[in-house]
């Protein structure tokens, strides 16, 4: 029972951080900006060499 509520939790927190970093990209897009896989921020007007 515990272990399952703590399954649980780790899950929802997951999903909390995964929607949470969805809305960052999204309003950075809006901005102009992105997030390369690194978790870099960059101009997305810029041309990528």
């Amino acid at each position: 029972m515990l272990f399952s509520l703590a399954v649980a939790a780790m899950f929802a927190l997951m999903g909390y951080f995964a929607f949470g970093r969805a809305v960052l990209r999204h309003d950075l897009a809006e901005r102009g900006m992105t997030v390369d896989a690194r978790g870099w921020m960059r101009n997305a007007r810029t041309v990528a060499v």
